[in-house]
């Protein structure tokens, strides 16, 4: 369903700006429900696991600077994206690289993630 061509231009690639809007630049794809179910069997969690993504996200976003690995060469090193198949579809493992932007960020990240486990 996620992956239907007559829905989605090139359904196997990595496209997130798919579902921007067309007027910032994306395809306007609509935004797939399927993974929380439909109807009567929906998940009833889908609320609290969109709002907990966004808050690690978020988090992430404030705390840390993401990069792609250096070479030996100094430059950064390109991988390619690839997708799992099947039911539960995610992405293949790469590397990157995530810098806490001060002690601060360093500090609450530790915090949190100790009260996590």
């Amino acid at each position: 369903m996620s992956r239907d061509p007559a829905v989605y231009k090139d359904p196997e690639k990595f496209a997130p700006e798919r579902f921007y809007p067309e007027q910032e630049g994306g395809a306007a794809e609509p935004f797939l429900v399927g993974p929380f179910g439909f109807g009567r069997r929906i998940c009833v969690g889908r609320h609290l696991a969109q709002a907990s993504v966004w808050i690690f996200i978020a988090t992430l976003i404030a705390t840390v600077d993401v990069s792609k690995p250096l070479g030996h060469d100094g430059r950064r090193i390109e991988q390619p994206i690839t997708l799992s198949t099947g039911l539960s579809s995610h992405p293949g493992k790469f590397n990157v690289v995530f810098k806490p932007r001060s002690s601060e960020s360093e500090d609450l990240l530790v915090d949190t993630l100790s009260h996590a486990q």
